[in-house]
């Protein structure tokens, strides 16, 4: 298939944000967000109850053009909107500090405009589920966390906020502790 006019017609042009307010039938011009290209690195958007913020959260390492990211030791960072998508802007989150077992974060916004971030990473040889928050709009963050649901491997988490503080979590678990990539 053929992508709508105006968006780029190969995947390797960075990130890309364009809107529709009636249900599809028409849509607004395409404007970059985000010129990292990272595949495997950036996960849902979230969108504030008024509609007027957005974020998606974004991960990139330092590395020459040539290497192939290792999802050790690179850098959380939220692309942000304050007014429902007109312009954007960058904003550094936190430090991954071990391998990455999954790279999709995940991310949820509460009635309150708080965030809150999972993902998978790697801990003492095991795949562990993580959590950082944001109740600033992401111009600070708590430290990353375990989560500290169960022994094994989680992985995959996907989170939804209900109202503010009350989330829900899903994951896949292994009984037996390891890395996910393997």
């Amino acid at each position: 298939q053929r992508p709508p006019p105006g968006i780029p017609a190969t995947p390797n042009e960075g990130m890309w944000y364009y809107r529709s307010d009636d249900k599809g039938l028409t849509w607004s011009t395409p404007i970059q967000i985000d010129p990292n290209v990272n595949f495997a690195g950036q996960g849902n958007m979230v969108v504030s109850p008024d509609g007027k913020f957005l974020a998606v959260l974004r991960y990139e390492e330092k590395q020459s053009p040539r290497d192939a990211p290792t999802y050790e030791k690179g850098h959380w960072y939220l692309v942000t909107s304050e007014d429902s998508g007109a312009t954007w802007k960058r904003k550094d989150a936190f430090d991954l500090t071990s391998e990455l077992a999954a790279a999709l974060p995940t991310t949820a916004i509460d009635a309150n405009g708080t965030i809150y971030s999972v993902w998978s990473q790697e801990r003492n040889g095991t795949s562990t589920m993580m959590i950082a928050i944001t109740k600033d709009r992401g111009a600070s963050w708590s430290p990353p966390r375990e989560l500290g649901v169960r022994d094994g491997a989680q992985v995959m988490p996907w989170i939804a906020a209900k109202s503010p503080g009350s989330l829900g979590l899903i994951w896949y678990q292994a009984d037996l502790p390891g890395r996910a990539s393997k």
